[in-house]
């Protein structure tokens, strides 16, 4: 990806003839058009069978509201029963 900027800034440098509103304009609309590929991962999660999960950790984990809890604190509570994120 980063050799594709390049080409296209040097492109876009060379057909601008010192002109920077048009390299920028040049360079904008290239690197806008550039297929950016997000890099992909694989979070993989331990299957429920691999967790020492007791009664009591399954009532604490139903009366949670993940809808109202930051990203913060359900990582916080995934770590608290094991999975390491």
């Amino acid at each position: 990806m980063m050799e594709e900027f390049v080409s296209i800034a040097l492109d876009a440098f060379t057909n601008a003839n010192g002109d920077i509103d048009k390299f920028e304009l040049y360079l904008r609309r290239n690197v806008m058009s550039m297929q950016v590929q997000a890099p992909t991962t694989s979070n993989t999660l331990p299957s429920t069978e691999q967790l020492d999960m007791t009664p009591e950790m399954a009532e604490e984990l139903a009366q949670l509201d993940l809808d109202n809890m930051s990203d913060d604190d359900i990582i916080e509570y995934a770590r608290k029963f094991g999975l390491s994120i």
